[in-house]
Formats: structure tokens, sequence, C-alpha cells
């Protein structure tokens, strides 16, 4: 996901620079070959929470790549693949954490369950009625909640 996301940044802002000039091909070689190792292999965890974002961040590049198995040989496949673990899977896997919280809509804590409580890493999210995942192409977010 990093390396993604360096990419797009550093094209955006850097593509005059000489030292990226130099090594873009070499990023390009090593996004190329990315492929899909959670979302929709294994259930929810923080892990394709992370893969989500690297997919989106790949089809963002606007690489493509002759590796059939790699995310940007058909990043539209896999922004779907992204959309249905948003609105179908993170929900779903959500659902049994749901809590209602005083002055608070229904929120979920979502963590690598059952790893010891000192290993935890938890992501506090609120859980709105119904979530619209923007299209990849926007810049204005992931997605948008409507009550």
């Amino acid at each position: 996901m990093a390396l993604a996301s360096a990419y797009n940044l550093a094209k955006e802002h850097f593509s005059q620079n000489a030292l990226f000039r130099e090594q873009k091909s070499v990023w390009e070689g090593v996004l190329s070959h990315v492929r899909v190792t959670r979302i929709g292999k294994l259930g929810v965890t923080n892990k394709a929470l992370v893969e989500a974002v690297e997919i989106l961040e790949l089809a963002r590049t606007g690489l493509r790549s002759d590796d059939s198995s790699a995310i940007v040989h058909d990043p539209g496949r896999y922004v779907k693949l992204v959309q249905r673990f948003l609105r179908r899977d993170l929900p779903l896997a959500a659902r049994r954490f749901e809590r209602k919280l005083p002055r608070t809509r229904r929120a979920a804590i979502l963590g690598d369950f059952p790893a010891p409580i000192t290993r935890l890493r938890l992501a506090f999210l609120p859980v709105p009625s119904s979530c619209s995942v923007a299209a990849h192409r926007r810049r204005r977010g992931l997605f948008s909640a409507r009550r």
C-alpha cells in the first residue's frame, strides 16, 4: 500500500524530478506484479482493510500489466472486489461487535481477535446506516455515509 501511495504522490508532485524519472520504471516494475492475498480469500482482518486501500491506490496509478494475476492487469475487477468487501463483508464482520454507545450512533470495535489484550490493534468505526463506495477515480475519500 505504501509503495503505491508513494508512487501516486511522486507522480503527481515530482514527475519532473530527475531522481523520480530515473527510478520510475523500477517502481512500475514492482507495482505491476502486486497480487491480492486477502480480500475475497480470507476473512475480514486489519490486513484486509490495508489491502483494500492498496488496491484502490494501485487502480489510481493508471499502470497496466500483462501478468494476469496482478491487480493492475484488470484494476476495475479488483475495485469491484473492494466495493463488495466494504459494502458486504466488513459490515457483516462488524455486526457482532456493534454496540449503542451513549450520545452516539451505532459503533463497532474491530481488532485481531482472539489475540491477548496486550497485542490487540483496535479500530473504532462508526457504522453508518448505509455506505456507498465512491468511484475509485474520485479523490474525495473512499466512502460516504448516509443516514
